[in-house]
């Protein structure tokens, strides 16, 4: 059987679209502060704005991690308790595997 290029591209764009489709999000990592009064910056520079605290009894989603050429890597996160998202050291958090962001 002989495909044409607009048979190949037809099915390349079926597949793509069903791909699309099915993906799931992904999901935020649970964990939690390990010191008090953490801050939580609005970017992912220690120099930027700080939006919040964090505290050890505060919960957090855990999005990803943004990982710096000086080796202070923040994650970007949600503190689950006060609502406020941003970015906070690593060192701050108690958390499993979480994705580059």
């Amino acid at each position: 059987m002989i495909r044409t290029p607009a048979k190949i591209l037809a099915a390349a764009a079926v597949t793509i679209a069903t791909l699309s489709l099915t993906a799931a999000p992904a999901s935020a990592a649970p964990g939690s502060f390990r010191v008090e009064g953490a801050r939580i910056y609005r970017h992912a520079d220690f120099d930027s704005d700080v939006l919040g605290l964090g505290y050890t009894s505060h919960s957090v989603n855990v999005h990803c991690m943004v990982p710096r050429p000086d080796f202070l890597s923040m994650y970007h996160m949600t503190n689950t308790t006060t609502g406020v998202t941003g970015y906070v050291a690593t060192a701050h958090i108690r958390v499993g595997e979480v994705p580059f962001c």
